[in-house]
């Protein structure tokens, strides 16, 4: 567990909930429909339970859809990421950019969970 290496702990844990936490650009629910997304794709079942969260709107339903591609097939991002992001209702680069950054520390989070789940077995 992230637990026992005390010296990571704490900015882990500031990066997470930043990441998670913040209500702008995107809310708290389409930052949690990201992470859950990403701990799917990758086994991480602690935060899918942590979680449990389904996508609820074609707004969701795009970012799961990036947060796909973020952690499964990056080279695959560009302008159809985007342009699809826009037509499900994120007008500005922020909140586009907020998306795509979010899943990519999502799966930052939840691959060092399945690795430190690996590891305890």
């Amino acid at each position: 567990s992230v637990d026992l290496r005390p010296s990571v702990v704490a900015p882990l844990a500031a990066w997470r909930s930043h990441a998670l936490l913040r209500e702008d650009p995107l809310d708290r629910r389409q930052r949690a429909v990201i992470a859950c997304a990403v701990a799917e794709r990758l086994g991480d079942a602690a935060t899918v339970q942590e979680l449990h969260i389904a996508p609820l709107s074609p707004l969701d339903e795009a970012l799961v859809a990036a947060a796909d591609e973020v952690t499964l097939a990056p080279w695959r991002l560009g302008a159809e990421t985007v342009a699809r992001l826009r037509a499900a209702g994120l007008q500005d680069d922020a909140s586009i950019f907020d998306a795509l950054a979010t899943a990519s520390a999502c799966a930052t989070f939840s691959r060092i969970q399945v690795a430190l789940s690996a590891l305890s077995r």
